[in-house]
């Protein structure tokens, strides 16, 4: 059994009129979008994470903070959904 990661839906979807597929006089509107809610949230929280590093402090890799932005928005979409 595959587990689904949340946020997979697009951040931003638009409304498009599907040409190939809509029938005379029926519009077919598909969602798209780009980035995923999960892509954004992290890099919300990347950003954040950035900005409140001080100089002084040991800066972390971005390995770490990149591990770090996808916690807390992987715990952001489970409080979405709760």
């Amino acid at each position: 059994m595959s587990k689904e990661k949340l946020g997979q839906e697009p951040a931003f979807p638009c409304e498009e009129i599907d040409e190939k597929n809509s029938k005379r006089g029926n519009q077919i509107k598909v969602l798209k979008g780009g980035i995923s809610k999960r892509f954004y949230a992290a890099c919300m929280a990347m950003q954040g994470i950035i900005a409140a590093t001080r100089q002084d402090d040991i800066y972390p890799t971005a390995e770490n903070i990149s591990e770090l932005s996808y916690k807390y928005a992987d715990e952001m979409l489970k409080q979405e959904n709760l």
